[in-house]
């Protein structure tokens, strides 16, 4: 039973897989390293602590809003938006390390979690808990895996390069969107 409900779902959990560990690189570079980040670029500790906030005060506003608005326009399209924007808000921020950039990237870098939470209940499998079970241990295996790669290309290479690799990675959820949610829907 459990088999096969693994095997009728394998692209969806392909899909939540590729899709967590390319936005993880983004909100995990961010959440954990941007006071570190902004400290060695020179500003105080008092901004990094504010912008930090700034960062996810918006996140939560960010998931708030994207719950509602996948409903409304539907997951792809919010996933969509949502990773160019973060992608995009990622980039800018590098370029600028303005704190209001950084507000609206808190807004739309946090905003998949409860898409891909709505799009796991979307199944309609009859074991629900089981396939919410596997998304979350999708989403701590990859990100705490994430972190520590973060980490260790932060000591080699330095956190501004580290970030830039982050942004690049996040490249990845819109291939993951574009190309494997499109074949799951």
């Amino acid at each position: 039973d459990v088999k096969l409900l693994l095997k009728e779902h394998r692209k969806l959990f392909y899909f939540l897989a590729l899709f967590m560990l390319f936005n993880s690189a983004l909100k995990s570079s961010l959440s954990l390293y941007l006071p570190v980040y902004l400290v060695n670029n020179g500003n105080s500790l008092w901004y990094a602590g504010i912008a930090l906030s700034i960062l996810q005060f918006s996140g939560v506003v960010g998931v708030f809003f994207s719950g509602k608005y996948s409903d409304k326009f539907g997951r792809y399209k919010i996933l969509l938006f949502s990773s160019l924007c973060s992608i995009g808000f990622m980039a800018l921020f590098l370029y600028t390390q303005n704190i209001i950039v950084l507000g609206f990237l808190g807004l739309f870098v946090f905003a998949p979690a409860p898409v891909l939470m709505a799009l796991v209940q979307d199944t309609d499998s009859h074991m629900p808990t089981f396939m919410h079970s596997i998304y979350m241990g999708i989403n701590f295996g990859l990100s705490s895996i994430v972190v520590l790669l973060i980490g260790i290309l932060g000591d080699s290479l330095g956190l501004n390069e580290t970030f830039i690799i982050c942004n690049i990675l996040g490249i990845g959820t819109l291939f993951s969107v574009l190309f494997i949610l499109g074949k799951v829907n």
